[in-house]
C-alpha cells in the first residue's frame, strides 16, 4: 500500500488550496511539472524519487504605471483603472535613490515637469510579487515625496485597509525610511506600491531586513517569484529537480541527492542520506544533520544550524549566520564567519571565526 501523501497546490496570488491525493502523482518516470506553490506532507516514511520541473510561474519582473500628475494624499486602491496613465513599463526592482525615475524619452513621452535629471509632479505605482525567502521578513520604503504599500496578506487578490502600510502618505518629505510591512511569512506575495512626488528631491526605495541581515535594497531576484515545493515529513528525497524553483525542507525530510540546480530552503529539522551539494542555500531557522556525511554549501541567508554528527562541511567564504556543532571536520577556500563555532569541529583548511567570539 501506498503511503498517505497529499500534494497542496497553493496559488501564488491566493490563498486557495488544492489537495491531491497520492495517486495523483506522475506515474512511469514522468515528472512533477509545478508551475504554482505546493506542498507534500506525510504522516508514514516515503519516498521522493520521481523528476521534478518548475514552469515558468509568470512574467518576471514589476509592472509600472506613471502618472503625470502628484497624487498626494489620493488613497485609490488601483491607479490604473482610476488615473490617466501617462505610461507603463516593466522595470527589474524598485530602487530609484536619484532625482530622474526614467530616460529622457520617456519623460517626454509622459508628460513629466521638471527636468530630464529631476522629474516633478508626478506618481508612479508599481505593481508585482514579491518572493519572501524566510518567515519574519520586514519590508520599508525609504522615499521623498510620499508613498505607501499594500501586500495582499489574506490573498483574496483586493486590497483592504489593514493591508495598506504608508510612509508618510499625505504630506511632503525629504527621503524617510519607514517599515510598510513587519512579519512577512515565507510566501510568494502580491503587492503594489504608489508613491506621489510634488516638487523639490525624489527618491523611492524598496527595502527589506531579513532576520540577522541589515536593510538592502530589495534585489530583482525577489521580484522573478519562482514556484516552490515545500516537503515535511519522513520524505526521503533523491528527486531529480529542473528548471526555476525552489524546494523548501521541512521536519523529517531525509535528503538523499542535491536539489541543485533549484534553491534549498532548510527550514525544519533535515537529515542527509548521502553525500550533498546545496548551492547557495536559505536556512528559514532550519537544523540540517550531516550524520557523517559530507554536505557542500554555498552562500546562504537567513539562519540556522548545522549538526555536524561527524560528516564534514565543505562551506563557501563569507559570513554565515550558521551555528556549527561537532563532531567534524569544516572546509573553507579562504575565510569565513559563522554565528557559533563548537569547540568539537576541527577546521582542516581555511579559517573560521565565530562571531560570539
Amino acid at each position: 500500500m501506498r503511503p498517505a501523501l497529499l500534494i497542496l497546490l497553493v496559488c501564488a496570488a491566493s490563498a486557495a488550496e488544492r489537495q491531491l491525493a497520492w495517486d495523483a502523482l506522475p506515474q512511469d518516470g514522468k515528472p512533477l511539472v509545478l508551475a504554482e506553490d505546493a506542498r507534500l506532507v506525510t504522516d508514514r516514511p516515503a519516498t521522493l524519487a520521481i523528476p521534478v520541473t518548475f514552469a515558468e510561474a509568470g512574467p518576471d519582473g514589476i509592472e509600472t504605471t506613471v502618472v503625470a500628475r502628484c497624487l498626494r494624499a489620493v488613497r485609490e486602491d488601483d491607479w490604473r483603472t482610476s488615473q490617466a496613465v501617462a505610461g507603463r513599463r516593466r522595470q527589474e526592482r524598485i530602487d530609484h535613490a536619484a532625482t530622474a525615475f526614467g530616460t529622457p524619452a520617456e519623460r517626454k513621452a509622459w508628460g513629466i515637469a521638471g527636468s530630464d535629471r529631476d522629474w516633478e509632479n508626478f506618481s508612479v505605482q508599481w505593481d508585482g510579487r514579491i518572493a519572501v525567502p524566510v518567515d519574519g521578513v520586514e519590508l520599508a520604503t525609504a522615499s521623498d515625496d510620499g508613498s505607501r504599500l499594500w501586500i495582499d496578506r489574506d490573498g483574496d487578490g483586493r486590497c483592504s485597509a489593514g493591508e495598506w502600510g504608508d510612509n508618510g502618505w499625505g504630506d511632503g518629505q525629504g527621503t524617510t525610511q519607514r517599515v510598510v510591512a513587519a512579519n512577512l511569512p515565507a510566501g510568494i506575495w502580491r503587492f503594489r506600491l504608489q508613491y506621489e512626488e510634488g516638487g523639490g528631491g525624489n527618491a523611492c526605495i524598496l527595502r527589506w531586513r531579513l532576520p540577522g541581515k541589515p536593510w538592502e535594497a530589495v534585489p530583482a531576484s525577489a521580484f522573478a517569484p519562482r514556484p516552490s515545493l515545500r516537503l515535511s515529513g519522513a520524505i526521503t528525497c533523491s528527486a531529480r529537480f529542473s528548471g526555476r524553483g525552489r524546494v523548501i525542507l521541512g521536519d523529517g525530510v531525509i535528503l538523499a541527492g542535491s536539489p541543485l540546480p533549484v534553491e534549498t530552503v532548510v527550514a525544519g529539522k533535515v537529515q542527509l542520506a548521502a553525500d550533498v551539494d546545496l548551492g547557495p542555500a536559505v536556512f528559514a531557522s532550519g537544523r540540517l544533520a550531516c550524520a557523517g556525511r559530507s554536505l557542500r554549501l554555498g552562500a546562504t541567508s537567513g539562519s540556522g544550524t548545522i549538526d555536524l554528527e561527524g560528516g564534514q562541511l565543505v562551506l563557501a567564504p563569507g559570513s554565515h549566520a550558521l551555528a556549527l556543532v561537532g563532531p567534524g571536520r569544516v572546509e573553507i577556500d579562504g575565510q569565513a564567519t559563522v554565528a557559533s563555532l563548537d569547540d568539537a569541529v576541527e577546521v582542516v583548511r581555511g579559517g573560521v571565526r565565530s562571531s560570539q567570539r
